[in-house]
């Protein structure tokens, strides 16, 4: 259900059904507004097929009355499907699903390897386990219109279930483990590969054909856990890459930094970064279990974000009084 928020965040009571596959991690995975939004009125979804077969990007119109209480979205226009059937013996997860606006106004998608058994994330002519670049031809605002060519950018993930772009076009991914690390990556150039699953976190000993993550930490270290007074210990780990805050508010706190979590613990943390995305600092900030995300409101410059747990929540983040 996609549902219009006013911006006090009070829903309008007209919604729209979107049919989806429900199994496992599938689902409307994820929606973002076209950069030139105020001129088109785009919005880009990505969500399992309903047969649950692969994910799907499409972008729809959106037709909104604020004052009559009524919304309703244009027809789906496809820009790109992603099958599971591209690996042997699928699962319902590893689906990704992250997308964000970045260079030249370009859309950016992070795709799961589908949970099979191939190594298809270092096959560079298969579309799972990579981050994909769908272009746009922009001359014209109002009708961006795709550049239809390949769009695999980046490969050698598994799971690059978030994705955030900082204030000069970096694209930090969160790509969750297996076993053995959660990773935060940084993209700068077309081709790179990650690593996955010759490698898991830093890649040991050096190899020269993979980029290791900039940061991470590995499975059942407590380090973190151990910062956070609301500690939960319970369930699995997965990371979750929030939002690089370029805003001004929060005392300038979070102002040019990144913000990072782990869904399952719930512990919220903050890295400050230098000029070439090596980590300066990394402190903990707070306890959002199930955070998905973050963004930030334009009305107020505040971030604001969505959860799985406690049933399903927008939050906010305050500075604690």
């Amino acid at each position: 259900t996609v549902y219009y928020l006013r911006t006090d965040l009070t829903p309008l009571s007209q919604t729209v059904s979107i049919s989806v596959g429900t199994g496992n991690e599938q689902g409307l995975l994820n929606v973002a507004a076209d950069p030139d939004y105020a001129q088109n009125g785009y919005v880009y979804f990505y969500y399992t097929l309903p047969d649950g077969s692969g994910n799907r990007v499409v972008r729809r119109q959106v037709n909104v009355n604020v004052a009559g209480d009524t919304f309703s979205l244009g027809a789906e226009d496809v820009l790109a499907t992603f099958l599971k059937s591209e690996t042997t013996s699928p699962g319902e997860n590893h689906n990704g699903g992250s997308m964000v606006f970045g260079e030249s106004k370009n859309l950016f998608v992070g795709v799961g390897d589908g949970a099979g058994s191939d190594p298809v994330s270092q096959d560079a002519s298969n579309p799972l386990g990579k981050i994909h670049r769908i272009r746009f031809d922009r001359s014209n605002p109002a009708t961006p219109t795709l550049i239809a060519e390949d769009t695999v950018y980046a490969l050698g993930l598994r799971n690059p279930f978030t994705l955030v772009v900082d204030d000069e076009g970096d694209l930090f991914m969160g790509d969750v483990g297996a076993g053995g690390f959660e990773e935060i990556n940084c993209l700068y150039f077309q081709g790179e590969n990650y690593g996955w699953p010759t490698c898991e976190g830093p890649c040991v000993p050096n190899n020269p054909n993979f980029v290791n993550p900039i940061h991470g930490y590995r499975h059942g270290d407590n380090t973190f856990n151990d910062q956070d007074p609301e500690d939960n210990s319970s369930g699995g780990e997965s990371i979750m890459v929030a939002v690089y805050y370029t805003g001004d508010q929060y005392g300038g706190v979070f102002t040019n930094k990144l913000i990072y979590n782990e869904f399952f613990k719930g512990w919220v943390r903050l890295l400050t970064l230098n000029v070439f995305d090596q980590v300066t600092a990394d402190e903990h900030i707070g306890h959002i279990e199930g955070l998905t995300g973050l963004q930030e409101n334009p009305a107020d410059g505040l971030l604001y974000g969505v959860t799985l747990f406690g049933g399903d929540r927008i939050v906010r983040m305050d500075l604690a009084q």
